[in-house]
């Protein structure tokens, strides 16, 4: 597996450039969450779908080409990442939208001119304070039909007391999270990581709204799926 830089700078364009040539190659299941999230979206067929964090576009292009007749709208509060995205994009004409906007405090329904019938955010919600990840699950919510669908595929906390655990498989995968629990924590802070734990997600969840399950889970990195009551 490849590293990025340290920092994180998500609005500086060397950084965004960097990120869209190596997002495929720093989590070593992303291509397994991929095609499970490109599953999910083929057997639901959404007419409308909301990418949260749309970054250089990448997945969103993948959505298109497998979903020919929906429409996507993409969030992000990174204008280089949003220019890379436009351009990914502009061969779907006009079937994708993008929205700057400040995850942190952004209100969903808000950016869209209707509810959406499915959403999906990949490794995205660990990135944002925890009370603005848990109001944007909230808010998520409002924007969606009933029995739409949210696909997360994201990073996770990892409790002290099972770190060994976790390193046990980032050793077999050839990930380095750091050499000690709190060395993890430091890299995490060094790249504005705040993850929350699995259960918590899915405690948000539930109270917003949706039904969910984590569906597939290596160490820390998983895909939950919820379906919106």
């Amino acid at each position: 597996m490849v590293d990025l830089p340290a920092t994180h700078e998500w609005k500086e364009p060397g950084f965004a450039s960097q990120w869209e040539a190596l997002a495929d190659q720093v989590n070593p299941v992303r291509q397994e969450q991929l095609e499970l999230l490109l599953g999910l979206m083929r057997r639901e067929r959404p007419g409308t779908v909301l990418d949260l964090g749309i970054g250089p576009g990448l997945v969103a292009e993948m959505v298109l080409d497998a979903l020919p007749h929906t429409r996507l709208v993409g969030l992000d509060s990174s204008p280089p990442m949003l220019e890379l995205a436009r351009d990914r994009l502009a061969r779907f004409c006009g079937r994708a939208t993008m929205v700057e906007v400040d995850l942190e405090t952004v209100t969903v329904p808000g950016c869209l001119a209707a509810p959406v019938d499915a959403v999906f955010s990949v490794q995205t919600l660990h990135n944002l304070e925890p009370a603005a990840h848990r109001a944007l699950i909230a808010s998520t919510a409002e924007a969606m039909t009933p029995g739409g669908t949210l696909v997360i595929a994201d990073r996770y906390a990892v409790a002290p007391d099972l770190f060994g655990a976790f390193q046990l498989i980032w050793d077999r995968v050839g990930v380095d999270e750091g050499a000690t629990f709190d060395e993890h924590v430091e890299k995490l802070g060094a790249q504005g990581d705040k993850p929350v734990s699995l259960a918590t997600e899915l405690r948000w969840l539930d109270e917003a709204g949706f039904d969910a399950a984590c569906v597939q889970c290596l160490a820390n990195r998983a895909v939950v799926v919820g379906r919106r009551r």
